[in-house]
């Protein structure tokens, strides 16, 4: 800016000292024509024109050297400036190219922190799907557990009525089996009352007459008996009943010592009713593969099965 303002203000001092130079040396030329020719006749076209000439001739030269200079100065004011323009224009490029390379910078950290905002989000996400999978899977879990217990409740209440069930029917039977309702005997001083289970127990009347007599015959005791009858017609019914019962509940147990258990016990309560034709050989035969089939059923499928024992 030094310089600039130099050059500025020499200028005008070049372009006034040119002019007095050639003020000067006009009017040097002038006093040396008036002073070497006495003047002449300026009013004579032929004087006149002799002095042109001799004024032309001697400034024509010095104004072209003027000229000339004034060119060279021109040309050199023209380089100078020239030669700044360039350099602004340079230092223009180079702060561009500056302010280029720094907004680059700028977005390419505004790009970082968007790809790591970016990523954060997508790991927050992940990290919340993860958490959602975790609780629904918690959730699944617990709906899984409870709806177990459901099941388990609702299998050991099927479990306690089939029991409840069971139980009653074979107590009904065992009052029924031991109920002495067969008289036996001259009535009515020598006749006795006994049961089935009296007739069925070997240890009891080995030695008893009447009770060895009651086994070889029992249906010749029943005959015209319509008391007996019935009570055979309900131990009959409750056979069937208790078959039925058990059946069900040793498919809804899980202890193979309990289910055994109670096959044995109604096994024995079938064939005793069976040896005195309280049921038939096919119905006795029947209601023990039932027994059979139930044994052999897997647990918990008391749901499907079916016993249709019929009276």
């Amino acid at each position: 800016m030094d310089t600039d303002s130099t050059s500025s203000l020499k200028t005008p001092k070049v372009i006034i000292f040119i002019s007095i130079v050639v003020g000067i040396i006009a009017v040097s030329t002038l006093v040396i024509y008036l002073v070497k020719f006495g003047g002449g006749d300026f009013g004579n076209k032929e004087a006149f024109g002799q002095f042109g000439d001799f004024v032309g001739g001697s400034l024509n030269p010095l104004l072209t050297f003027l000229t000339v200079v004034l060119l060279m100065w021109s040309i050199r004011i023209q380089t100078r400036e020239l030669s700044k323009s360039s350099q602004a224009i340079q230092e223009t490029m180079r702060i561009h190219e500056r302010q280029m390379e720094l907004n680059q910078r700028e977005a390419d950290r505004r790009e970082g922190q968007d790809a790591a905002i970016l990523q954060m989000h997508q790991s927050q996400m992940e990290l919340n799907q993860r958490e959602a999978d975790r609780r629904e899977g918690q959730d699944a879990a617990i709906l899984q557990t409870h709806q177990n217990q459901t099941i388990f409740h609702q299998k050991e209440s099927i479990r306690k009525q089939l029991n409840d069930d069971a139980v009653l029917h074979r107590s009904t039977l065992e009052k029924l089996l031991n109920k002495p309702f067969l008289e036996i005997g001259n009535p009515p001083h020598h006749s006795n009352k006994i049961s089935i289970i009296d007739l069925y127990s070997e240890e009891k009347h080995c030695h008893n007459k009447i009770a060895q007599s009651a086994l070889l015959d029992f249906n010749s005791h029943m005959e015209g008996n319509m008391i007996a009858k019935a009570h055979i017609s309900r131990i009959k019914t409750g056979v069937i009943a208790t078959t039925n019962a058990t059946c069900y509940l040793m498919t809804a147990l899980t202890a193979g010592s309990i289910r055994t258990s109670w096959e044995n016990n109604v096994r024995n309560y079938i064939r005793t009713c069976g040896v005195y034709k309280v049921i038939t050989k096919e119905q006795e035969n029947e209601f023990l593969g039932y027994l059979t089939t139930a044994q052999e059923m897997e647990n918990d499928h008391q749901d499907h099965a079916f016993f249709g024992l019929q009276k």
